[in-house]
């Protein structure tokens, strides 16, 4: 019959304490280190002011916090987004929805029949590595 002291219990509960930190415990994903983005979004040439440019990660793996990243353009169309993980993207281009008005309604409005392919599923995209990146896009129609 085997005897366990106290002391001898109290390794074995130790020793095993050790094992499962080291085992159920990380620091989260690797990654990598996030870059700033950059670029200017136009629609035939001409500069598009006040659009979302999203990144939307197509990587494999990615927890929900590090998927998606935005910004909007100034007058020029220039945007820049500063924590972009390095993988693949697609980027969206979402035209602002009009401003409520004073009772806070909003006119609905047809929006853009040309754009709403510019979304979630956006056929721009971007491969993102490492150190400061610059995308810019055209949109044709």
């Amino acid at each position: 019959m085997c005897r366990l002291n106290r002391r001898s219990l109290w390794v074995h509960l130790v020793a095993f304490g050790v094992v499962l930190a080291g085992v159920g415990c990380s620091s989260g994903p690797n990654l990598g280190d996030p870059v700033k983005v950059s670029g200017k979004i136009t629609r035939k040439g001409k500069p598009m002011a006040n659009v979302t440019v999203g990144y939307i990660t197509t990587s494999e793996g990615v927890p929900g916090p590090y998927r998606y990243a935005a910004s909007k353009t100034d007058a020029e169309g220039a945007y820049s987004i500063d924590k972009v993980y390095p993988g693949e993207y697609h980027v969206s281009v979402v035209p602002e929805p009009p401003a409520p008005d004073a009772s806070g309604k909003v006119e609905a409005t047809p929006g853009d029949p040309a754009l709403a392919k510019y979304g979630i599923n956006s056929p721009l995209k971007a491969d993102v590595a490492s150190g400061s990146q610059e995308f810019s896009f055209d949109i044709p129609e």
